[in-house]
């Protein structure tokens, strides 16, 4: 029944977007192409298969990740596009905790860790006050897996505590959500039929945290202090290192509360499907991906124990269609590598009053890694995401980032993915073993200067403050201790533009600096 109506789900918004008719031709297709191949291979006489030399080992990838489930062979280059391993770092094998007492275990995974951040933030323009706030942020997670032993049949939980000390300011769900499991799932993975061997098949229903494409548009949030989650299923076919992999869900996303268990979000559907194509190995990846969002008005009073008013909640309905493709690699041997993402939105911002969507983004991001032992790689990105235009008319064009990754916009954590042009100029290097750094300065601009600076909480609707948020430089430096101990020291300097002082007043400059140690325990 639930695979009933995971499918009725998915079919329907198959039919409602054309990019996925687009989607599921070239799935078509490739799948066609790797029938024939298979045919082919399988076709021929055992004693030519045996005497077929062994085809040479392909050139090692950016990124080859031995414990990923999605076996991620290959990961862009561009700047914080780098999707988390699934399981999590930190979770390892039992056997591999202890030979002696777990030597059997290789089918159970296992993991404890902890983060302590220390931040010092001065002039602070997500608030409307200058104060020095120096809070510090705790987060706990515990993951365990069962894997092989039990195949097809899986399952993973993994629980988080997230807490915050000393801060000037009340907290909320992105910094506090006490003992949540933020994954409980039960999967179905099969790799053993003939044809599965090499594109598994894995059918998960339950609680989920997860990322797709760029992080932008879905994403866990590793940086922020807690996690997006949500609950329903997911299908996956394929792995990243296959010549293709399709990955299609139904899921409600759930609502973050500080100290009580997390609650599915009331009338909403989440839905999508991403399609990724491995052409020439490492020099074209590319990536269709529609996500569907679904939310139905709303409008709650709440009451405590004495009738007395304590919630009242006001939503309008939306429909938002986002279609994207994505094209990633590198440009033969010459040590430029490229990223493009183009996405586009259609579809209702508000139901009742009739308000049309109408969004887009487009981001480019080109670098140029040099051969030495330090790896340093110089890249640049231009981003243009649109904003609403005129807030008096019928037509919204400010981009919905759904359940994106706002940390490579800004490391003061000021820009999202709505209203902006952003540019960028990174260096990253890696100096020593178990080391990296990286620096970088960054332009902000109103995409449109009628729309907000969300982060900030500001806006101009006749749009006579300017469009200058903002410059901001930083600079991070990542150490690993004994692969148990992660330091990361970081700074952020942003000088306030045209638009903030405008709207703020405020002409000093806001500083972040942060000291960040991530402990595996396990």
């Amino acid at each position: 029944m639930l695979g009933h109506f995971f499918t009725q789900k998915i079919i329907r918004n198959l039919i409602q977007i054309k990019i996925n008719s687009i989607v599921f031709t070239i799935f078509l297709i490739c799948f066609g192409w790797q029938i024939a191949v298979f045919a082919e291979e399988n076709s021929l006489p055992k004693e030519e298969v045996d005497s077929k030399p062994l085809e040479k080992a392909s050139e090692p990838q950016l990124t080859k990740d031995t414990k990923s489930n999605e076996d991620s062979q290959f990961q862009p280059r561009s700047y914080g596009t780098k999707r988390l391993k699934t399981p999590p770092e930190y979770a390892k094998k039992l056997s591999d905790v202890n030979q002696d007492l777990f030597k059997d275990f290789d089918w159970m995974l296992v993991g404890l860790d902890n983060r302590v951040r220390y931040e010092y933030r001065e002039n602070d323009f997500r608030r409307n006050d200058d104060r020095i706030d120096r809070p510090f942020l705790l987060r706990t997670r515990a993951f365990v897996s069962l894997k092989e032993k039990m195949d097809p049949f899986r399952f993973t939980i993994e629980m988080e505590d997230a807490q915050i000390l000393q801060s000037l300011y009340e907290a909320d769900n992105r910094e506090v959500n006490r003992a949540e499991p933020i994954q409980a799932y039960l999967e179905l993975y099969w790799n053993q039929w003939r044809f599965l061997k090499t594109q598994p098949l894995s059918l998960k229903a339950g609680r989920m945290a997860f990322e797709l494409v760029d992080r932008r548009l879905v994403a866990v949030n590793e940086w922020r202090n807690t996690t997006n989650t949500f609950q329903g299923t997911r299908a996956t076919w394929g792995q990243e290192s296959n010549l293709w992999n399709l990955d299609l869900f139904y899921l409600i996303p759930l609502q973050r509360n500080l100290t009580k268990i997390d609650e599915v979000e009331k009338k909403t559907e989440f839905t999508g499907s991403v399609f990724t194509m491995n052409f020439l190995e490492k020099y074209i990846q590319v990536q269709a991906y529609y996500l569907g969002l679904m939310v139905s008005e709303l409008s709650e009073t709440e009451f405590d124990r004495n009738n007395r008013l304590r919630i009242r909640t006001s939503r309008p309905g939306k429909r938002i269609h986002t279609s994207g493709l994505r094209f990633f690699g590198l440009i033969g041997d010459t040590g430029f590598d490229y990223d493009i993402n183009w996405v586009e939105q259609s579809g209702t911002n508000d139901i009742a009053k009739g308000i049309d969507h109408k969004a887009r983004s487009i981001i480019l991001d080109a670098g140029y890694t040099w051969q030495h032992s330090s790896k340093p790689r110089l890249g640049i990105l231009h981003a243009q995401v649109s904003g609403d235009e005129n807030p008096n008319d019928q037509i919204n064009q400010r981009f919905d980032r759904l359940y994106g990754f706002a940390r490579p916009w800004s490391t003061s954590d000021y820009i999202t993915m709505e209203n902006v042009r952003a540019s960028k100029l990174v260096l990253e290097f890696i100096p020593f073993k178990n080391s990296k750094i990286d620096t970088a300065f960054n332009r902000y601009l109103l995409q449109s200067p009628r729309d907000r600076w969300e982060r900030a909480s500001k806006r101009d609707m006749e749009g006579s403050s300017g469009t200058h948020i903002g410059d901001e430089w930083n600079f991070r430096c990542i150490t690993k201790v004994q692969n148990r101990f992660t330091i990361n020291l970081g700074y952020a300097y942003f000088k306030p533009g045209e638009f903030t002082i405008n709207q703020t007043s405020r002409v000093d400059p806001s500083h972040f600096v942060y000291l960040e140690i991530s402990t595996i325990f396990l």
